[in-house]
């Protein structure tokens, strides 16, 4: 794969060089870190659609800080190791914002922090979460964001979801 060649270092001194960056996509590069986003945090401010899906390495550290200070539209976390910390920061800081997240094959998600996401982020009207079998229906039942679930896919229809 051709993310084999893109380093840390790399996208650091990409980011900090194009401070106006809005978007951006290291899918499935093994060698981004949470040092990654931390520096993508603090240097591209506009910063509103990240894709990292498949990063091993990345974790709620890294996507808090990117949460804190840019105003996500696009989060895209396919397999990531993540969960109640970077749910909270999406919550607190882009609820006005995020209208997209992928959090398909991420097992460190629970159904009560996602349901507090979604009844924060009333722009979100599209949530991937194929592969999470940890989500009951404590979450598809226990937020008042009725919208969310016309765009939410990988559950299948509410009532597959387990009690």
């Amino acid at each position: 794969a051709m993310c084999s060649l893109i380093t840390e270092d790399g996208v650091c001194g990409l980011a900090t060089r194009l401070p106006q960056l809005e978007s951006i996509c290291l899918d499935k590069c093994d060698k981004v870190t949470d040092r990654v986003l931390e520096v993508l945090a603090s240097s591209c401010l506009s910063l509103r659609a990240v894709s990292l899906m498949r990063v091993p390495k990345i974790t709620d550290a890294g996507l808090v800080c990117v949460a804190r200070n840019c105003p996500l539209v696009s989060l895209a976390l396919h397999g990531a190791q993540v969960g109640g910390g970077t749910l909270g920061a999406l919550a607190s800081h882009c609820h006005s914002t995020l209208t997209h997240l992928d959090l398909s094959f991420c097992r460190g998600v629970s159904s009560e922090a996602l349901g507090m996401l979604v009844d924060r982020c009333q722009q979100l009207t599209s949530l991937l979460v194929f592969g999470c079998s940890q989500l009951t229906n404590v979450f598809v039942h226990g937020h008042s964001n009725e919208g969310v679930l016309q765009g939410l896919q990988g559950l299948g229809t509410p009532a597959a979801v387990g009690a």
